[in-house]
C-alpha cells in the first residue's frame, strides 16, 4: 500500500488489495507515527485489482510531521 496524496487532514491511497469499504475506519503508518482514518471513497482502477481509497484523519493529528500550507478554501473564495 502507497499513499499517492496526503494533506494535514487526510490521505489518497493506492496499491490496496483487501476490504474495503465507506466508513471504514483504518490505521496508516507514516514512518514510525500511527493514526486512524476514515475512508470516504473507493476506487477500483480499470483492469487492476488493487484499490485506492481516500480517507480523513479521525483525530486532529498529522502523522507525516509536514508543514502544509494553508491553502484557501474555493467557496471561501467566491462573493456570494
Amino acid at each position: 500500500m502507497a499513499s499517492l496524496w496526503a494533506s494535514e487532514n487526510g490521505v489518497r491511497v493506492a496499491g490496496f488489495y483487501g476490504d474495503i469499504k465507506i466508513e471504514d475506519i483504518v490505521e496508516i503508518q507514516h514512518r514510525h507515527n500511527k493514526g486512524l482514518f476514515r475512508v470516504v471513497w473507493v476506487q477500483m482502477p480499470p483492469n487492476s485489482s488493487e484499490k485506492h481509497f481516500g480517507a480523513q484523519c479521525v483525530f486532529d493529528n498529522n502523522i507525516c510531521d509536514e508543514s502544509f500550507p494553508e491553502q484557501p478554501d474555493e467557496i471561501e473564495d467566491q462573493d456570494l
